[in-house]
């Protein structure tokens, strides 16, 4: 009898476990550490943050956004730093759920440009679960970064 208790409540951690994840956060050994906390343009690309605060639902899943089908992981309260070659680019926020509504996002990013996003995702009961990435003013975005104590992912390079 309690071998099959601990075996029933291990497949249920199990199972109240799955899509849950290790939140990666920069380090301040990285090379590249100081970039990303005072939000450096480079040069001859362009610079994405992507910000992902407590507003948005699914906090223990590692969310991620497509940047024309490359992916980039998102972390529950992180900010992403995502630098990228200039050009046109179409955003696709990826949640959980089969029937999602994933609302897309289509920027074009210049040399030298710092862009400030937002991914939201929300989890709703009878209908479909909505994701959503939108551009924010750099001002709202490094205010929610402080009231919500948000710290940097390691940056993605595309």
């Amino acid at each position: 009898m309690l071998r099959k208790l601990i075996t029933t409540l291990l497949l249920i951690a199990v199972f109240f476990s799955y899509g849950c994840t290790q939140i990666q956060y920069a380090s301040e050994k990285d090379a590249d550490y100081q970039q990303i906390i005072e939000f450096t343009p480079v040069n001859d690309k362009g610079v994405v943050y992507i910000i992902r605060d407590k507003e948005s639902d699914f906090q223990i899943h590692e969310l991620s956004v497509n940047f024309n089908n490359q992916k980039v992981n998102l972390w529950p309260m992180t900010y992403t730093r995502v630098v990228v070659k200039p050009g046109q680019y179409n955003l696709e926020p990826n949640i959980p759920g089969v029937f999602s509504i994933e609302e897309e996002l289509n920027i074009n990013i210049k040399p030298g440009d710092v862009v400030f996003l937002k991914m939201e995702a929300h989890a709703r009961i009878g209908i479909p679960n909505k994701g959503s990435i939108t551009v924010i003013p750099e001002d709202v975005a490094k205010r929610g970064i402080q009231i919500y104590k948000l710290k940097p992912a390691p940056t993605k390079h595309l």
